[in-house]
Parts: structure tokens; C-alpha cells; sequence
């Protein structure tokens, strides 16, 4: 069997993969019959009391996470009035306030901003304007450049991690409320996210995904990752050796790039699968938490996959625990 029969059977009639032909915009596309329709729908069947997102000692299960972005997704809808369509932005550090936004936002039919957490207060500035955004999620770092910026002064902030800051609003209250999430209707074609170019010639541009084009992402590696275990003869597996480790990934990317956001975040509720998030990159760090966590995944640039190399042999730390190394080209800092 050869790669291109492999994917004949797995996307045939009645598979997990299943494809249909589907028209989007007069356009006449292959999609998955078993997809969910939209992220939140993603997200919210991944629910569960496994634990979901590691950061520093703070570890939360898929269900406080989702219960945390519930409450969010309330007070977005009655304390800043944001309605479908609306551009909400997110700039901070992989902090666990960053998924728990982004599920809040996508929920509402928000369109989520991922603001690059490098930019100085000028460039912030044109990406909150260019996008049109109502409400900004900032750290302390942002919140800095963006009060310091006279230009925002309107801009709506809520502030994470940071110190009390008039014009902010912490979002510790707006996670507290035991509350449903609001049900808004949305379909798999309206814009969820907006991600930027890095603009090495001249501004960012906002490039806008819809639900359906993450998905098709997501989907399309899960197809991809299956069917190299048909060629193979095996099924995936967890296992390492004797050991048999939970599945879990290490988050070394930013979250508003790409690879971060979609190759391990998102990718890591249909899987049921452990981020372990680091602040910054930072390879002595990265082995120890293999080592700690037993992670068996980990996605980033060949540089950064050569910086877990040698820093596991400087160290001694045992990475043995990594099964799937792997990713593309890009900046970590």
C-alpha cells in the first residue's frame, strides 16, 4: 500500500476521516463528514478532568480552563458588549489566561487578535487600529506600552498578572463566575482568528482564518499522522519502551504564531493532550520540564530542536520520554 491508497482508505465512506464535497464561496472543496463545526464545539467536547495546561507550578484540568473561560465569555458579552464579529485581542506571555481567552472570545463569535507579545508600543498600536479591536487582554509588559501610548487611550484593557492600573480592569473577577457558557450561534465559516505576517516589509498583515480553516488544519494532520502508521503496519502509540507515559507536548512557541497556537494548543484538545507552557524559550529549562513531565511531543524551529540536543547533554537530563520531535521555520524568543 502506498501513501496515496492509505489515504483512499482512511477518508472513504463511513471512516474517521471521511471526506464530502462541500461548496464554500462558489467554490466546490473536499471536507471531514466527522469535523466538529466550529472551535468552541471543539473545545467544549474535549471537557474533561484531565489535566490540560502546566504552567509553572499551576496546573488546571480541561474543565477549570473552560470553566475560567465561561465566566470571561459572560462578563465580555455584558460588561463590554462584544457580539459577533467583534475583534478581542490577546497579548501576553503563554500564561494560562491566553487559552482561556481565546476559548472565551471564539465562543461569542469574537474574532480573536493575536497580538505579537514583541511588538513595542507603536507597533501595537497600528495592529489594535488596523483590526479594528474593542477590547485588548494584556500583561504587564503590554499594558505598559499600550498606557504609554496616548494614541489608545480609548482602548478597553484588561489586564493579567499586572499591578492595579486605573485604566485596567484585572481579569481575576471575570474568572470566578460559575456560569454556562453563552450560547451564540455560529457557523464554520465565520472569521475566528487573526494572526500576522511578521511584516519584514513593511506593516503586519492581519491574515483572518475561519473556524473551518483551523479545523481543516488540525484534521489534516491527524489524516496525515494516521496514515503514516497504516504504511507502517502499527497504530500510534504512547508507549516508550516499557514506560507508558500520558500523552503530553511542550509548548516553547508563542502562542499568537502559528505554530504554537495551532501544531500544539489547539491541537492538543481533540487529542486530550497536556501542555506543559514555558515563558520564554529557554533550552535548560525546556529539558528539565521533559524530564519532570515525561513529555513525549515536541514542536518548534530545527534550532530550537538542536538546543533540547545539546542542552540534554550538557545537562544529563533524561529526555528519553520524547517520541515525535518536530516543525518548521520560524523565531522563538
Amino acid at each position: 500500500m502506498d501513501r496515496t491508497d492509505a489515504i483512499s482508505k482512511l477518508t472513504a465512506r463511513g471512516e474517521q476521516f471521511e471526506l464530502q464535497d462541500i461548496t464554500i464561496n462558489g467554490n466546490v472543496c473536499k471536507w471531514f463528514v466527522n469535523a466538529p463545526s466550529t472551535l468552541p464545539q471543539m473545545i467544549k467536547e474535549s471537557i474533561s478532568d484531565q489535566t490540560f495546561y502546566v504552567y509553572k507550578t499551576e496546573r488546571y484540568t480541561f474543565n477549570e480552563m473552560y470553566q475560567r473561560a465561561s465566566s470571561l465569555a459572560a462578563e465580555l458579552i455584558e460588561k463590554y458588549g462584544i457580539s459577533p464579529g467583534d475583534r478581542v485581542a490577546i497579548g501576553m506571555r503563554n500564561y494560562p489566561e491566553w487559552p482561556i481567552a481565546f476559548t472565551a472570545i471564539t465562543s461569542i463569535g469574537g474574532i480573536v487578535v493575536a497580538l505579537n507579545a514583541w511588538w513595542e508600543s507603536d507597533e501595537l498600536e497600528y495592529g489594535l487600529n488596523h483590526t479594528g479591536t474593542k477590547v485588548a487582554i494584556v500583561d504587564q509588559e503590554r499594558l505598559d506600552r499600550i498606557i504609554g501610548n496616548d494614541r489608545l487611550n480609548e482602548m478597553h484593557l484588561i489586564s493579567v498578572r499586572s499591578e492595579p492600573e486605573e485604566r485596567a480592569q484585572p481579569i481575576e473577577p471575570l474568572l470566578s463566575r460559575k456560569v454556562d457558557m453563552p450560547e451564540v450561534e455560529l457557523g464554520p465559516d465565520d472569521d475566528a482568528v487573526i494572526l500576522f505576517t511578521s511584516g519584514s516589509t513593511g506593516h503586519p498583515k492581519g491574515s483572518v482564518s475561519t473556524h473551518r480553516n483551523i479545523l481543516a488544519s488540525l484534521l489534516s494532520w491527524e489524516l496525515d499522522l494516521t496514515c503514516m502508521a497504516v504504511l507502517k503496519g502499527r497504530t500510534k502509540s504512547k508507549k516508550n519502551g516499557s514506560k507508558a507515559y500520558t500523552d503530553s507536548t511542550l509548548l516553547g512557541m508563542p502562542l499568537f504564531h502559528v505554530n504554537g497556537l495551532l501544531a500544539v494548543l489547539l491541537a492538543s484538545y481533540r487529542k486530550q493532550r497536556k501542555v506543559v507552557a514555558m515563558y520564554k524559550w529557554d533550552p535548560m529549562r525546556a529539558v528539565e520540564l521533559v524530564e519532570r513531565e515525561k513529555i513525549i511531543s515536541f514542536v518548534g524551529t530545527p534550532a530550537m530542536t538542536g538546543d533540547i540536543m545539546l542542552a540534554a547533554q550538557d545537562t544529563g537530563h533524561d529526555v528519553g520520554s520524547l517520541l515525535a520531535v518536530g516543525g518548521g521555520r520560524c523565531c522563538a524568543r
